[in-house]
């Protein structure tokens, strides 16, 4: 795998999405349990995830232009540093339309993040290894969704929720930084790859005609759907998971320095018992230490 990827600003994209991953892990496990140790309603948390949805819808397609207009690295960078500095506030944010802000900003820099990671792995990527490329990256955002929440469980042993957010801003600060000092300014090739396209207008194999958005939404529906039902996952399943486990699994306290720290009362589980994650899901599920 080393001898066939020997452009290291691709290693440099991995690295980043691997500790963007790990802080994406810690976050999530996170969430919920600091949610309703807050007082949050389940749907209240229901409508927090489409404010983040609503950030990803809104900025997907505005995020082609500022790559074109910003280039694909200074893009990368200020959505990793968005980032940051929102699982950084998201714990001392106490009402509901600030924490809404929040995450709708928390989906608008993922977005930005996952668009600029991929375009500057496809542009560097040697023809007939892109498929391979953008492999690897999968494999290491997946590899920090499992790191990430079974880092949050150690983290909530000796710390507070609010600090576990702090350690995720932390990481993703750091992938910003990884990016600016490693990889290299773009050389232009997307944008020459872009030229005598019709503006970028996908083109009908067969022909070299533009398609029309009814031929071009056909042939990306298997994609679509797939992206649906990711998105679906993740604001139900990985959002609700942690509570669910915590109530029918007959969660019991833990008297860990965190839960104290986290204002956890007697009847709360600890954020330590709640942040384990399942790997094979690549979840949040919060085991509970008395699990039957």
């Amino acid at each position: 795998m080393f001898s066939k990827i020997r452009d290291r600003n691709i290693w440099t994209i991995y690295a980043a999405i691997l500790l963007l991953g790990i802080a994406y892990g810690i976050s999530i496990a996170l969430i919920a349990h600091h949610l309703d140790l807050r007082g949050f309603t389940k749907p209240d948390m229901g409508s927090l995830a489409s404010w983040f949805a609503l950030g990803i819808v809104s900025f997907s397609l505005p995020m082609g232009g500022l790559i074109r207009r910003l280039s694909a690295k200074t893009t990368l960078v200020l959505s990793l540093s968005g980032y940051a500095a929102s699982v950084t506030l998201f714990p001392g944010l106490t009402s509901f339309t600030a924490i809404a802000a929040d995450r709708f900003m928390d989906g608008a820099c993922s977005v930005g993040i996952w668009i600029s990671c991929e375009t500057i792995l496809l542009v560097r990527a040697p023809r007939g290894m892109k498929a391979f490329v953008t492999t690897i990256y999968a494999m290491a955002v997946a590899i920090g969704y499992v790191v990430g929440p079974l880092a949050a469980e150690q983290i909530a042993r000796f710390a507070s929720i609010h600090q576990a957010f702090l350690v995720s801003g932390g990481l993703a600060a750091l992938s910003a930084l990884l990016v600016v000092l490693r990889l290299d300014p773009d050389d232009g090739t997307a944008e020459h790859a872009h030229e005598g396209a019709h503006d970028g207008a996908a083109l009908d194999p067969d022909t070299g005609a533009p398609l029309g958005f009814g031929p071009l939404l056909d042939r990306i529906k298997t994609s679509c759907f797939g992206t649906f039902a990711y998105g679906y996952f993740q604001a139900s399943v990985v959002l609700f998971l942690p509570l669910y486990l915590m109530e029918s699994r007959g969660a019991t306290p833990s008297s860990s320095p965190a839960s104290s720290r986290s204002g956890c009362s007697s009847s709360r589980t600890s954020p330590g018992a709640t942040a384990t994650a399942t790997a094979t899901s690549g979840s949040c599920a919060c085991w509970p230490s008395s699990a039957p």
